[in-house]
């Protein structure tokens, strides 16, 4: 066998080659060669093409009113004329929340009460900050205003006159995905007040993730600063998103759930496949499927005119305060909600604090307790008490049982425990979320 020197390899690669494959050893170079040719052409008819669609853009004019852009134009009209879910507030500032581009049209979400039915006008500005033409609209739903969709906006405002000076603007997200990003997700009423927050929202988040959902909605009003770690955490973490309200006193502070309410329905509208409204104190159960989100596809795909689920509450009494701090697993085993409060009133009537699961798509108004326009062909179901309940902690002591008072103080109690093998992985993983975001060291 030749023996060929280091040296030789190093130098001429052709030792080391059989003599059939000596003759190719300069493809290399014509693949390069090809690839550059190639990029270069891409690159320049990509550019022709980009500033051919960025000069047929700036020919874009839109309908001088949106009845001639919004394809269900004529039943918000319809709702407005008949004051479907007028509350009459007293009005506010104008103020802006968020703006939203669907695939057919768009939307901007107000701070300010006491708009409904007002004439207003949608304001689009490109990446430049450069105004594009305006569009006539009216508020409706409350603290919702319908626009045309522009595909050079970036930027959106509403304002009363057409050309009056705009000094607050939003930028538009993008909401167009088909299939949305998550499957199912949760809109949580508004955080506002000082009372202590972080032991019912780290029970929600991490049952509700045991059941399926992807992601959360987070409204904050005002929280106390204990709380607000544990926020942030979630969001940081990408589980969950945060809207910030503005810090004006201008309404009472309940109030600010209607606004959570419509935005939320915005928000999640083609970003998630099934919504879920609750407040803080709420846990839903399925009790015949393994997990929450199962529940849902199979019971909404099995109708393909549902827009709704709606889901009666247990009332079950929280007998004692929630802890102000952390002081690791003793703190849960003494006070976490689904290990310590067992005691519940018969299920409540329809209506009373029902709970809904929405395809935000199919609904057009929800208030925080009524469901009042789908959009066309659409309807909602009443879920069996038997496949699904809404657990409702309501502290008996400080409300002087106005929740069980209407639901009547001698129905029947019942006791009731949270799923075991379900129970023991929410302790788990409660503790160990708590333990991160308070540093408890053991």
């Amino acid at each position: 066998m030749q023996k060929i020197p280091y040296k030789a390899l190093r130098e001429n690669s052709e030792y080391s080659l059989p003599e059939c494959c000596r003759r190719w050893r300069s493809l290399p170079l014509v693949f390069l060669a090809c690839g550059i040719a190639f990029g270069l052409m891409y690159g320049y008819f990509a550019k022709k093409g980009t500033l051919a669609m960025s000069n047929n853009n700036k020919n874009i004019t839109l309908p001088e009113h949106t009845k001639d852009c919004v394809p269900f134009y004529e039943l918000l009209r319809k709702h407005a004329s008949a004051n479907t879910g007028n509350r009459k507030s007293s009005q506010t500032k104008l103020s802006l929340l968020a703006a939203y581009a669907y695939p057919d049209y768009a939307v901007v979400t107000l701070e300010a009460d006491g708009w409904y039915g007002r004439k207003v006008y949608c304001r689009y500005f490109d990446r430049k900050w450069k105004e594009l033409s305006p569009v006539e609209s009216m508020v409706f739903p409350e603290f919702v205003v319908h626009c045309c969709r522009h595909p050079l906006a970036y930027y959106m405002s509403i304002s009363e006159q057409k050309h009056e000076e705009t000094d607050f603007m939003v930028p538009v997200l993008d909401r167009i995905d088909n299939p949305p990003p998550y499957g199912l997700s949760l809109c949580l009423a508004p955080f506002y007040g000082n009372d202590s927050k972080w032991l019912l929202l780290v029970e929600l988040v991490e049952h509700y993730k045991l059941q399926g959902v992807e992601h959360f909605y987070f409204y904050l009003k005002e929280v106390d600063d204990y709380s607000r770690k544990l926020v942030n955490d979630y969001v940081k973490g990408g589980e969950a998103e945060l809207v910030r309200f503005s810090r004006e006193q201008d309404r009472p502070l309940r109030n600010w759930q209607h606004v959570a309410v419509q935005d939320c329905i915005q928000r999640s509208r083609h970003h998630s496949r099934y919504t879920i409204f609750s407040d803080l104190d709420e846990r839903i159960l399925p009790l015949k499927d393994n997990r929450l989100v199962d529940y849902v596809a199979r019971t909404m795909i099995k109708d393909a005119a549902l827009g709704m689920l709606e889901l009666k509450p247990k009332l079950i009494q929280r007998t004692r305060d929630a802890p102000t701090v952390y002081e690791g697993a003793g703190t849960l085993l003494n006070h976490l909600p689904t290990l310590v409060f067992h005691t519940t009133m018969a299920v409540a009537p329809r209506g009373h604090g029902a709970r809904r699961i929405l395809d935000t798509k199919r609904v057009l108004l929800m208030q925080n307790h009524k469901l009042l326009v789908y959009f066309p062909d659409y309807v909602g179901l009443v879920a069996p008490a038997d496949e699904a309940v809404v657990w409702h902690y309501v502290d008996a002591a400080a409300s002087n049982s106005s929740s069980l008072a209407e639901v009547g103080s001698s129905d029947p109690l019942e006791i009731v425990s949270y799923p075991e093998k379900l129970g023991e992985q929410l302790f788990r993983n409660v503790q160990a979320r708590l333990d991160y975001v308070y540093r408890i060291n053991y």
